[in-house]
């Protein structure tokens, strides 16, 4: 636990943050970060690489963009609504300014969001909130639970078109589509909220890979019922990669504070702590029978070989192969050593495709049938300039 000093209006943050790979990525390109009045959450894109380098970017930046305004007058920046927007944008020019300057990491992209402690337009203490793609920010007021900020994504479209309902947006094959993000384009836009702040209110920032696995009912329950902050996010986070764990999944939650107390509490550490682990050891532990070991211990092998190939090759993706977009059949990053199985479908060339499209198909888009990747080629293929 660390401890740092809060000079804000009247207001104190407890904060608590945890992050976890899941089950299925190699690495976490999710990111976090805080300061004394600046709580973010990103989600980054772009490859095994891109990804965490623009989610550390979007962070680093936001954070330290609010630590030089104290130390340094030249570089100050308000901490109000301008202010914030002109921190998002800073962030953006960053991440393609690095992109521009290493081919690598071409097309890599982040989602944002994050709550400041700063100043309303009508000049009194307020909390600000900002966020760019499909990271979102619950607040939990009063026993009533709302989602703050709008996805900026295809499916959110659809249903905020009426073209969609919330259930089959979930399932859609094409729900993982950002019509914004933070590194795409230099004119970005970012939404922005103004809160009062509330003694007693808790707010939730969090990664698609948090709410794609709990219902809201379940992250409400989690939020009421959890002694303080910590204990908060660690139920999220573990409670998110036990039922699915398909993505990086990161929750921070804040508790506000609003009396005359000068101290503002920062908590974070991973999920994977030592109790963890022990237990996932306990349930790994299979109890076997030796009876008969010799007489069936051909078939158990070839049982089990015969299960790891059906668990390999279960599910569907669309992804890049030898530069064009191709459909595969199994897992994204592989089982042992069963590899995906491409179908060959002679799709796009990946250069004919928009930036923010190279960035999704790069990064593999997981859908649950042959036919929803057949659909999500079709798509692709249509909006490409090929």
């Amino acid at each position: 636990m660390t401890n740092r000093k809060n000079i804000v209006e009247q207001t104190t943050l407890y904060c608590g943050a945890s992050t976890h790979v899941g089950k299925v990525r190699k690495n976490n390109q999710d990111a976090f970060g805080f300061n004394d009045y600046l709580f973010v959450v990103a989600d980054g894109m772009g490859g095994h690489l891109g990804g965490e380098v623009a989610s550390d970017l979007a962070v680093t930046t936001l954070t330290k963009t609010f630590e030089l305004s104290g130390k340094i007058r030249k570089k100050k920046v308000k901490r109000n609504q301008s202010g914030l927007l002109h921190a998002v944008e800073r962030a953006n020019n960053r991440i393609i300014e690095k992109a521009s300057d290493n081919t690598s990491l071409k097309g890599m992209g982040t989602t944002l969001c994050a709550v400041m402690i700063g100043t309303g337009e009508d000049q009194n203490p307020a909390l600000l909130i900002t966020n760019v793609g499909d990271s979102r920010i619950y607040q939990l007021s009063v026993g009533k639970f709302n989602q703050i900020t709008e996805d900026h994504s295809l499916v959110a479209d659809l249903v905020r078109a009426g073209e969609l309902t919330p259930e089959e947006a979930a399932r859609h094959p094409q729900r993982n589509v950002l019509t914004r993000a933070l590194g795409i384009e230099s004119n970005l836009k970012a939404d922005m909220w103004e809160l009062s702040i509330n003694d007693g209110d808790k707010f939730l920032l969090c990664s698609d890979g948090l709410f794609n696995e709990l219902s809201e009912t379940r992250i409400m329950e989690i939020l009421s019922e959890a002694s303080d902050p910590q204990t908060a996010a660690d139920l999220l986070v573990n409670e998110s990669v036990e039922v699915g764990g398909h993505d990086n999944v990161t929750a921070m939650v804040l508790t506000v504070e609003s009396t005359l107390k000068n101290r503002i509490k920062i908590q974070s550490q991973n999920t994977e702590t030592s109790s963890q682990l022990k237990k996932e050891k306990r349930n790994r532990k299979i109890n076997w029978r030796i009876t008969g070991f010799f007489v069936t211990l051909s078939a158990l092998i070839g049982i089990g070989i015969g299960s790891m190939w059906i668990y390999a090759h279960r599910g569907w993706y669309v992804g890049e192969h030898r530069g064009q977009v191709e459909i595969f059949e199994g897992r994204p990053e592989g089982f042992l050593w069963f590899e995906p199985r491409v179908h060959d479908i002679d799709g796009p060339s990946i250069a004919t495709l928009r930036e923010l499209d190279q960035s999704l198909v790069l990064e593999v888009i997981e859908v649950s049938s042959r036919q929803e990747a057949e659909d999500v080629v079709n798509r692709l293929e249509q909006r490409s300039d090929g």
